[in-house]
Order: structure tokens, then sequence, then C-alpha cells
């Protein structure tokens, strides 16, 4: 395996507080996908996974670094492939160190392909009252030290887990003081490190937001949300963490599972949840489907039918410079709509472009007056399902209209757009 100097986190929170960039300024498109039990696949499984979802467009591969005795979904899957387990003798201080190295090689496999490894760990804070805080600290510099030559880590200190259970509200931090101890090589426990080399999240259970506990602490880089089985409510979910100040972005971790053995998983559920969170003001979103964990055989479940919409959303993004879109509902005049249902709208700061997510077949009238660049606005579908698109007319932002999406589909993105100046 090659030698890596100690590396600072790639990404870093933006100027404005609402979005990831990379260390170089670069703004980071954040579309993840659960792999729960990767390490549980085989090396040629692992690395076709992979392949497989840069293609698509996801950029972060989330993944449970161990999983905690008696999970409810575990049945023994904390054994990677060859039914090594993280801690020997189960002493949570005794790491496996042939089960921990080959996460370190999934961390340098997701690097060769540009995606960012999101490391769930902190086994000892969900717990509760198995570890003292002196052992929180011990563990979270264990895993930092383990994964500092990796800067394309980011590093999530809960395990599905609400601060107030198993460490405590006071217990969780001091596993993110270690994780950051660890990584730049100190053994201090006192309540202050330097945060500036690693990246951080906290993943509550749920329908939370990481936001309600630690919004202003400094350990915190982005507030992580769960909010499963109800996408009635994840845009408002995600608002209410968008309009917090200082401002600090938010990641909708988690949500349903496509497939899941439930009839309305499916991909137009997995889609409303997706564009919902991003035109709320989500930093990011994590995809996920039901077999990514419920079973170890197969990764079949990769060319899903979720997965081809999710790669269609990830290239309407990445072609335009969304870390300039601000949520603006006041767009829409008429029929917003609740709930799943919600139409849900963006404007770009330039006042050249505006987009609105239909997430059901319904009318809705539109204000054109945002588009301030131009007398001329173009509108356009786009179909969420496939990228397809469909030219509708030529207005004047004076202009409030009247837009139905096209006969047959089941969502539809509004794209309006200014007429390029002919200088």
């Amino acid at each position: 395996m090659a030698f890596y100097a100690r590396a600072a986190t790639d990404l870093k929170v933006s100027k404005n507080g609402h979005f990831v960039q990379k260390a170089d300024g670069t703004p980071f498109f954040w579309l993840g996908t659960t792999e729960w039990v990767l390490n549980s696949h085989s090396d040629s499984q692992v690395t076709t996974l992979l392949d497989k979802r840069a293609a698509q467009g996801f950029t972060v591969i989330q993944v449970f670094a161990s999983r905690s005795p008696g999970d409810w979904w575990n049945n023994g899957r904390s054994e990677d492939n060859l039914g090594r387990s993280p801690f020997v003798n189960g002493d949570l201080f005794q790491f496996n160190s042939e089960y921990w190295n080959r996460w370190l090689w999934i961390a340098e496999k997701c690097a060769e392909r540009n995606l960012m490894l999101q490391l769930h760990y902190g086994e000892p804070g969900a717990l509760t009252g198995a570890v003292n805080q002196e052992g929180l600290y011990r563990f979270g510099k264990m895993i930092g030290d383990l994964f500092k030559r990796r800067a394309n880590i980011i590093f999530v200190v809960s395990v599905d887990c609400n601060p107030n259970g198993g460490a405590g509200v006071d217990g969780w931090p001091v596993i993110a003081e270690g994780t950051a101890d660890g990584i730049n090589g100190i053994d201090s426990y006192d309540q202050s490190a330097d945060y500036s080399t690693s990246f951080i999240c906290y993943h509550p259970n749920g329908r939370n937001n990481s936001s309600d506990w630690y919004h202003t602490s400094e350990w915190l880089d982005i507030n992580g949300i769960q909010w499963w089985h109800d996408n009635t409510k994840i845009y408002g979910a995600v608002s209410k963490d968008y309009s917090k100040t200082p401002a600090k972005p938010t990641i909708m971790l988690e949500g349903a599972y496509e497939d899941e053995p439930w009839d309305y998983f499916k991909s137009w559920y997995i889609r409303k949840e997706a564009y919902h969170s991003y035109f709320a003001g989500a930093a990011g979103y994590a995809y996920g489907h039901y077999y990514n964990w419920a079973q170890i055989a197969s990764i079949d479940y990769v060319d899903s039918t979720g997965a081809k919409h999710m790669a269609v959303l990830a290239s309407f993004f990445k072609a335009r410079e969304w870390w300039k879109f601000i949520p603006d509902q006041g767009m829409i005049a008429a029929g917003v709509g609740s709930g799943a249902s919600q139409k849900a709208a963006v404007k770009s700061s330039t006042g050249s472009e505006c987009y609105v997510y239909f997430p059901v077949n319904e009318p809705a009238g539109i204000a054109l007056d945002r588009i301030t660049s131009s007398s001329k606005v173009h509108a356009t579908w786009m179909d969420p399902r496939n990228g397809a698109t469909k030219a509708i007319a030529t207005y004047a932002p004076s202009e409030t209209v009247t837009f139905t999406p096209p006969s047959g589909w089941e969502d539809a993105m509004l794209m309006l757009n200014a007429e390029p100046s002919s200088k």
C-alpha cells in the first residue's frame, strides 16, 4: 500500500456557509450513496461498485466502518468479506489491523475515482454507559490516527444515534476531539482541538436534525439530517437548517430506500426526496437502495432505476452553477401544493436562471420576474427520469404564467432561462 504523509481534508465550508467546496475553492457537488456494508463485498465487487457510482455522478460513498453489537439490522455483518471482525475479542480499543487496513484500501480506491468516503464510526458512543469520556476520546484518536493519511475521509462521529442517547450530548463531541487530535498527532483530552485538518459531521437517528444540538459547535463542519420514511417533511426539515444563523451547510444523510418492501418506495418517491432537499437549500443528499444493506451477496442493485435517475439529477446540477442557487418559493404564485406534492423553486443569484420542481403532474402559476438579466425568458421542461427536454415558449419576465407538466410525466423540472446576450 502506498505511503502518504499526513493529509489535511479535501473539503471545507464555503464562505457563505451554504455549500461545501474542495480545498482549492472549487464547489463540491455532494451526492452520496449509502453503501453501509461495502467491506462485506469482494475486492472486485468493491471496485466495480465504485466505478459504477462514479460514472453515475455520485461523489460520496457512505459506509459504516463497523457496526455496533446488537444492531437490529446487523445479523453478523460487522465482519468483512473474509470474516474478519473490527475488534480483537470484541475489545473496542484493540483494532484488528487486517480489518481496518481493508477500509484504508477502500478509501484509496475511492480517492482514485475522486470519491469521498463518509466513514461512520462511534461504537463507544452508542453503547450507553460502556465507555467514559476518556475512552470516547481514545477511540476517536485511534480512528483519526488510522485515517490521517487519507484526505478524502468525511468523519461521522455517530452511528445512527441521537445525541441524547448513548454517550449523551456532551459525549459525542469528545469522539470528535479525539479524531482531530489523532489526525494532528496530539494526545491531550482538554476540550479543545485543531479541526482545520478534519471534516466532521453527525448522523442523527429517525426524523431529526443534528442542528438541534450542535449547530454552533466548532467541531461540526456540516449539519446532518435523517428523515426516514416520510418525504412530506423533508423540504421543511432542510429549510429549517438553511435559515439558521450563522449559516452552516446541511446534508440529507438518509431518507427512504429505493425498493424497500413497501410499494411506495420506488424511484419517484426517491426523486422527490432528492429534489426537495437540494431546492430547500441542502448542500447534499444521500440516495440509498434497500439491497445495499439487506443482503451482501450481490451488487446488482447499482443499476437500479433510482440510481439511473440520480445520474440525471447529477448531470442537471453539474451542468449549472448550482452553488449560486437560492431557494425562492415566492416565485410560485399559485398551486404550490404541500407535503410531498409541494413544488419547490430556486433562482440563481445572477438573475439569469430559475428552476421549479413539480413533484406531481399538477399546474402552478409561476412569476417570471426573478429573471432580471434579460427581457426574454425561455421556458423548457425536463423529465427527471431521463433528462429529456421539451421546449415550451418564450415569455416576458413581467408575466405570471400557468405551467402544466407534459401528459404522462410523473414529475417535471421547469427550466426558466434568460435569453443570452447578443454581444
